[in-house]
């Protein structure tokens, strides 16, 4: 139980912003908060002193706010970005971005057909000059950019605003084979179009009405079947490396020993299907975390060695995109006899079979995955296995 001036903290509103139930641990990603060991600490050194191993490439985050923020590498994301801006940490998986001048349309990169360019426009991250302008002179006007590339899954996404007239505007993936038309107003979006399995990819835009002008920013060909952070290119393709962090249980007073309680809220761009947005990691095989399974669904993970694959345990109701998702998890120990997962618009709870095989120790860790693409907001942990109703409350 929290202390008698921990409690009147809470009331006063200075340590509002902690669970209930006497977490033992959390850490707050959006607005630079840690709570351990009983007390409370503020700001990029308080995060610093728990991610005990934070690996982020430079890349771009979304902020609350709607503006795009150039994050440099191996930086929070809650340090660059106004007060109050922050989603979270983003975390995400590698990709590369082999579109090039992806800001530039004036470049020789990209071919014109009856459309005029000009580097002059302020892009969705706020920079002046920083994005194109693309004016078609005649109907139908095409700009494009081929690839030489062996066969893969590929996804296009550009950010548009519409400049000047109401026809249609349309992208391709394959050199105008297929054009598909994309929704344009006056104001910056990210717009994409179906992924396709094709080698030598040749991507661009056509204005359909002569006249018509756009903005057109941040345009990625990524490998894959969905969308990440925007990758900003120039004379060559760019990687953007995976991103990765971990806590340490020595720093933030958790024993992996026994039983455990934890809360995670994020918010996820996309469903990448079958990820962990964290866990607790024995070793390779052996952990327990959160995430979302092949279909979409809020779900949770407990594995061992023992019985194969382990399966992701749904707990039903799809996740909404954009929006934070709150989920908790629950083991019994040394060994596990039962998990439960929660997430936030649920009233039930979802038993998992035994794995008495799963016995974390402290030499264990606490990760925070990019391969679930997702901003982590926050991270609680209990030093039991909650009550039921308890889970449930911390997720309304």
């Amino acid at each position: 139980m929290f202390s008698p001036a921990v409690r009147a903290a809470i009331l006063t509103g200075k340590l509002g912003w902690l669970d209930p139930f006497a977490p033992i641990f959390q850490i707050d990603l959006a607005y630079g908060r840690v709570w351990m060991q009983g007390k409370a600490f503020y700001g990029p050194s308080a995060l610093a002193r728990v991610l005990t191993t934070f690996s982020t490439p430079t890349h771009y985050s979304l902020g609350l706010d709607g503006q795009l923020y150039l994050i440099p590498a191996n930086t929070l994301d809650y340090t660059a970005m106004p007060a109050g801006a922050c989603r979270g940490q983003l975390l995400e998986e590698a990709r590369t971005n082999v579109v090039l001048y992806s800001r530039d349309l004036t470049a020789g990169a990209w071919t014109a057909s009856n459309i005029t360019t000009a580097k002059d426009q302020v892009g969705p991250d706020g920079v002046a000059n920083s994005a194109s302008r693309i004016t078609a002179t005649a109907d139908n006007a095409t700009i494009l950019q081929g690839t030489t590339l062996a066969s893969s899954a590929r996804f296009l996404t550009a950010y548009l605003r519409r400049l000047a007239g109401s026809g249609l505007v349309y992208m391709t993936l394959n050199g105008g084979a297929t054009w598909t038309a994309v929704t344009v107003s006056s104001l910056w979006s990210r717009v994409s179009i179906p992924s396709l399995t094709l080698a030598n990819p040749s991507v661009g835009f056509k204005l359909a009405t002569s006249g018509d002008a756009i903005a057109v920013d941040l345009v990625d060909n990524e490998n894959g079947a969905f969308a990440t952070s925007p990758i900003a290119t120039a004379d060559a393709a760019v990687l953007r490396a995976a991103s990765a962090a971990q806590l340490s249980p020595a720093l933030s007073g958790i024993t992996l020993q026994g039983p455990l309680a934890a809360k995670v809220v994020a918010t996820y761009p996309v469903l990448t299907g079958s990820n962990f947005i964290f866990r607790v990691r024995k070793d390779g095989t052996n952990n327990w975390g959160c995430g979302v399974n092949a279909s979409g669904l809020a779900s949770y993970q407990v594995s061992s060695n023992a019985g194969g694959p382990p399966p992701w345990n749904a707990v039903d109701g799809a996740i909404s995109l954009m929006t934070p998702v709150k989920q908790t998890l629950a083991v019994a120990g040394p060994g596990i006899s039962d998990a439960i997962g929660t997430i936030s618009t649920l009233s039930t709870t979802i038993a998992s079979a035994a794995y008495t095989t799963f016995n974390p120790t402290g030499a264990g860790t606490i990760s925070l995955s990019g391969s679930a693409d997702a901003y982590t907001q926050s991270i609680s942990f209990w030093p039991s296995r909650l009550p039921d109703a308890a889970l449930l409350a911390l997720v309304q």
